[in-house]
Parts: structure tokens; C-alpha cells; sequence
């Protein structure tokens, strides 16, 4: 349930600021986009364990991230200053650049925690499975997210 709040706030913010399309990249690579702010917007419904837009529907478990394009042609590699985290369930995907990215996981005291993170195809694999509930900062470089495990 969280997951469709979460993408349906993205989703509303994207159409606010009158990005160009959503683009959903499957677990086997394949990357599908719909244009925002054409002549027919796509329509998204949330069923149980699954997203159906217009007529093509998709699992949960085919969907590895997504993100809102703000250019023309959303097929086209995003860098990773404008590219967006994504999360499925306790793990959270951060696009970074290079074969050794500075990934790394700090409590709000500010001490380093030690957490799972796996660097594969331009994104780093953040668990938080075996860290106890609670808030977190994860910092990839100069940039950083805060997320909460529950």
C-alpha cells in the first residue's frame, strides 16, 4: 500500500512540475514510457499486487524502479544528478556513477551503520533488512536521501 501512495504522490508532483513522461524499467532490463502532457495522459490503476496502465499491466515484482522523465526522449541514459533513488520494500536503489561509489548508511546520531549495499548496472543495492527500525541517511557522494525503516 505504501508503494502506491508513493507512486501516486510522485506521479501527481510529475504532472505539477509538467515533466514529460513516467518510465518504468522491468526487472529483465526492458525500459517502457508513457507520455505526461500530451494529448492522452496515461491512466494508472492499482490493483492488488499490481500497476495497469492504459492497457498494459505489470506486476510489482516485474517493476525494478521508475522515475519521471523531464525530456523529450526518456529512453535516453539519465546522469545520475538527475536520476532518482527508488525503494522495494527494505532495500533502496541509488544510481551512481563508477565501478567504487561512496556509498555509504549513518543513524541520525550521525555514526556509520553497517548495512548491505551492492554496486551493479549504475545503481547501488541498499538493504536496510538487518538494521532495527528507525531512520536512516543514506549518503552516496555529496548527495544523500533520509529514509525509515519500520
Amino acid at each position: 500500500m505504501k508503494k502506491l501512495v508513493i507512486l501516486a504522490v510522485a506521479l501527481i508532483s510529475a504532472i505539477a512540475v509538467q515533466a514529460k513522461s513516467v518510465v518504468f524499467t522491468l526487472s529483465d532490463g526492458t525500459k517502457v514510457y508513457y507520455l505526461i502532457g500530451g494529448e492522452a495522459n496515461p491512466v494508472m490503476k492499482f490493483v492488488e499486487g499490481g500497476i495497469t496502465v492504459n492497457a498494459d499491466a505489470y506486476t510489482f515484482s516485474q517493476i525494478k524502479n521508475f522515475y519521471i522523465s523531464d525530456t523529450d526522449d526518456p529512453t535516453a541514459v539519465q546522469s545520475p544528478s538527475t536520476a532518482r533513488p527508488s525503494r522495494r520494500g527494505n532495500v533502496l536503489l541509488i544510481p551512481v556513477v563508477g565501478s567504487k561509489p561512496s556509498v555509504k548508511v549513518y543513524a541520525t546520531s550521525g555514526s556509520e551503520v553497517e548495512a548491505d549495499i551492492t554496486v551493479t548496472d549504475g545503481h547501488a543495492s541498499v538493504s536496510l533488512d538487518r538494521l532495527p527500525s528507525g531512520t536512516y541517511i543514506v549518503r552516496n557522494g555529496q548527495s544523500s536521501i533520509k529514509v525509515m525503516k519500520r
